[in-house]
């Protein structure tokens, strides 16, 4: 009963399905016209509809518009909170519990006017006067349940007949419309708030990115650090940055030097007389020239 006079009544859920009609018409101008309404089949589809790259769906859209223009409609379930409850009763089985409930009733009213009938038999006196308070009380509940029923089968007909769906439609199904829709619009919000999360984290990351100096240099892409043999020391007589200036030419030496050393063991030549291998002289000869430059920086660097 609560369930169909709060859907009937519910401003802010009338708001957001004339939303929702809005959007429709919007994405279907100019096919057949504007539409004046839609059945309640259609609020369980709307997420069916999605982007290009399928990452949101017009729900989606839909929430992002609500709560960045209509902020009030974003409570919409709050007037009807009775829905979710709703959609969970069984019309039908709940009828069958009520004329069961009816049908027990009348029995027991027969089996009592029987015993009144026949104050003879056994036990007749106490069966009256145990089931007579109780017949009074269960007669008062049973004309409330009837009365609840006909109130309940005349606010559902409204309720039904408000938004153009059948009478015959079972109040589960009917109800489960909108129940249907209030979950997955609170899935839409839950999927909004995540994407401005990364988005949020994405600006973060930029901003920081953007704030970095164009002369600073990231902890990963830091200069590789000197050798020991190449690092200053307390008694070294060159200063750190002198020693930084001259370490790609020490580098370079080093490393012909050691080239030069490789190709003199690897490189062998063979001599035809005694059958002995003897070094390249050629390349001891490169050797002693570059210990010689070497020793040239070296005094280069004593001098500055």
């Amino acid at each position: 009963i609560k369930a169909s006079t709060e859907v009937v009544k519910s401003e802010k859920l009338k708001e957001m399905l004339t939303l929702i009609l809005g959007f429709g018409n919007y994405f279907n101008f100019g096919k057949r016209g504007n539409a004046v309404g839609f059945k309640l089949e259609t609020l369980t589809k709307i997420c069916d509809t999605k982007s290009a790259d399928n990452q949101l769906t017009l729900l989606v859209y839909i929430v992002e518009t609500v709560e960045m223009i209509f902020p009030d409609l974003d409570t919409f379930m709050d007037e009807i909170a009775h829905v979710p409850v709703a959609a969970k009763v069984a019309l039908a089985e709940l009828k069958a519990d009520v004329n069961d409930l009816q049908g027990g009733n009348r029995l027991l009213i027969k089996e009592v006017d029987h015993m009144q009938k026949n104050p003879s038999l056994k036990g007749a006196s106490v069966f009256q006067q145990q089931f007579k308070g109780f017949l009074k009380d269960i007669a008062d509940t049973m004309t409330d349940l009837e009365q609840m029923m006909g109130a309940m089968k005349k606010k559902y007909t409204i309720a039904t007949s408000h938004f153009a769906e059948s009478s015959n439609v079972e109040p589960e199904t009917f109800f489960g419309y909108f129940n249907s829709f209030i979950m997955q619009y609170t899935d839409a919000k839950d999927i909004l708030a995540k994407k401005r999360e990364e988005e949020e984290k994405k600006k973060r990351k930029q901003l920081a990115a953007e704030a970095l100096p164009s002369g600073a240099s990231s902890p990963t892409s830091r200069s590789r650090p000197l050798s020991p043999h190449m690092q200053s020391t307390s008694t070294s007589p060159l200063p750190p940055e002198l020693i930084v200036d001259l370490l790609p030419s020490l580098e370079t030496l080093e490393q012909q030097d050691h080239n030069l050393l490789m190709n003199d063991l690897f490189s062998p030549q063979t001599d035809t007389n005694d059958n002995t291998v003897s070094l390249n002289a050629g390349s001891m000869r490169r050797r002693k020239k570059k210990r010689q430059q070497s020793s040239s920086v070296s005094n280069m660097e004593r001098e500055r």
